[in-house]
């Protein structure tokens, strides 16, 4: 079953859209094909917009080739057909879209949903507990994509992966395997040195419950 997939923009009008073609591969399967490199879409994991380049990650979590365009609005219409494509090409799998990102969500082993500097910050958690992918926007604006997100990790076709609710604001795979800390300040959840998920909590006796509660679900 595939999600979100149908809210992929279109290329903006002021750009030429074959000039765009002509830097992209002539097979729509096909993620990168030059000089440099060969990739198939079977080996991406997401395609993500980020000014005027266009990264491809890998299904390792590491940026496999990026497109550096000479404009935001050429790298825009050259991610929208990437984006495209990289659907059709994979029409069986569950993919997702954010604002300038799409993936494929049967690799995310967590998300995790916090504020910083005044803005809601979306962090997608690969099986080693890093952060693979991100997106911010307003306060709020990203509560729906968390919420689905994890209705799809919970209740998808992942139970293999045991998708835990750590807290209101955090899903993980407890092949994960994290740590927890109590802090001064809230309650942290981390893999090594990695931050997963960081849940502030001023009260002493609330902190304290919230910590259990941590640790309960994780024990189960």
């Amino acid at each position: 079953m595939k999600t979100k997939t149908n809210n992929i923009p279109q290329a903006a009008e002021d750009v030429n859209v074959e000039a765009v073609k002509e830097m992209l591969p002539a097979s729509p399967a096909v993620a990168v094909d030059n000089d440099e490199k060969y990739i198939p879409f079977l080996m991406i994991f997401a395609v993500q917009l980020i000014g005027s380049c266009i990264s491809l990650i890998n299904l390792g979590g590491y940026t496999a080739y990026t497109y550096k365009m000479q404009t935001p609005a050429l790298a825009k219409a050259g991610y929208d057909k990437l984006a495209k494509r990289f659907a059709k090409a994979l029409p069986q799998e569950n993919l997702y879209t954010l604002s300038d990102t799409i993936f494929r969500i049967g690799y995310i082993y967590g998300v995790n949903l916090f504020e910083y500097n005044r803005k809601s910050i979306l962090s997608l958690i690969d099986k080693s507990g890093n952060p693979v992918l991100s997106d911010e926007g307003d306060i709020g604006s990203l509560d729906a994509d968390y919420a689905e997100i994890s209705e799809q990790l919970l209740n998808g076709p992942y139970t293999s992966k045991k998708f835990l609710t750590l807290h209101k604001d955090c899903i993980l795979s407890a092949h994960v395997n994290p740590s927890v800390e109590k802090t001064q300040r809230g309650v942290v959840i981390k893999t090594g040195k990695r931050l997963i998920s960081f849940a502030p909590e001023d009260d002493v006796q609330r902190r304290a419950d919230l910590f259990t509660r941590i640790v309960s679900v994780l024990k189960a």
